[in-house]
């Protein structure tokens, strides 16, 4: 009895850190494993948003990133927007839509290349359009944007022969503070479309516009803007061409809605405003969607 007695006293008197001092030590975690905290890396949500190349209509001093491609599809109604709006669903029912498709292509930052479709209705006409443009002055190293564009048009007429005018433009802008963009517009041509236009009026036209906008910078998706095209030369419509509308922009597209007293979208019929009054407007939309390679 003595002897297991003596031999659990020992073993109690023993301290635990003696008594261990043969056995594997405890694995330590936190000697092992490292736990790094990944990188955030914030993503820019206007980065993911569509180059605006054009206003509402009217073309404006930006060129869109170099190798990437818009596809630009714009339909304008004939009908007043107020006239049988709900029969005729606010006028795009009423006949006399035109259609405007165009392409284009940003080759560089700095330099362009469009073509565009539109449409024959009260002209009888279809209007093919082809234009380069080159960015001169860039606002982030100059105090402004200057971008010069020219090109062509072809009207081809089912039944008589075709002809064609020379376009040129020339456009300024800048930025300002608040998210509020300010585009001047000098449109001109050789041969300018109207809906009123006959063979005794003169061939040419030239006129001045412009375009203010606000982008700001809170939500980079909107854009509201209202644009107007005076003829100054050559043969004039009667009245400036306006538009006023707002634009939604998502990734890699845009959405715009507006009204306009002029349904011409191409650059020779822009520089001869419009034969509609101010307060004679009708609705229209845009759908674009862009490809970056």
């Amino acid at each position: 009895m003595r002897s297991p007695l003596i031999a659990m006293l020992l073993v109690l008197a023993v301290p635990a850190q003696a008594r261990a001092g043969d056995e594997p030590d405890e694995l330590d975690l936190s000697d092992n494993l490292r736990i790094e905290e990944a990188e955030v890396v914030p993503v820019e949500p206007a980065a993911s948003l569509p180059d605006r190349v054009r206003g509402l209509t009217l073309p404006i001093p930006r060129m869109g990133r170099g190798n990437s491609l818009r596809l630009m599809i714009d339909h304008r109604a004939w009908q007043k927007l107020w006239k049988d709006s709900f029969d005729d669903y606010l006028g795009l029912d009423a006949g006399a839509l035109k259609i405007g498709i165009g392409i284009q292509y940003a080759i560089l930052d700095w330099l362009d290349v469009q073509f565009q479709r539109q449409n024959g209705t009260m002209e009888v006409y279809d209007t093919y359009e082809l234009r380069v443009r080159g960015r001169v002055l860039d606002e982030a190293s100059q105090f402004l944007s200057l971008v010069l564009g020219a090109g062509g048009s072809w009207f081809h007429h089912p039944n008589q022969d075709d002809s064609g005018a020379f376009n040129a433009q020339l456009l300024l802008g800048r930025r300002l503070p608040w998210g509020i963009e300010l585009n001047a517009a000098v449109l001109g041509t050789s041969h300018s479309s109207g809906m009123e236009k006959g063979s005794a009026d003169e061939d040419w036209s030239l006129a001045a516009g412009g375009e203010l906008a606000w982008n700001p910078d809170f939500f980079r998706p909107l854009r509201v803007s209202v644009e107007a095209s005076f003829p100054v030369a050559g043969y004039d419509s009667g009245n400036p061409s306006v538009a006023a509308g707002v634009t939604m922009m998502t990734h890699r597209h845009g959405f715009s809605l507006l009204v306009t007293n002029n349904q011409l979208l191409s650059m020779d019929a822009l520089p001869a405003g419009s034969n509609r009054a101010l307060d004679d407007l009708s609705i229209g939309f845009s759908i674009l969607r862009q490809w970056d390679f």
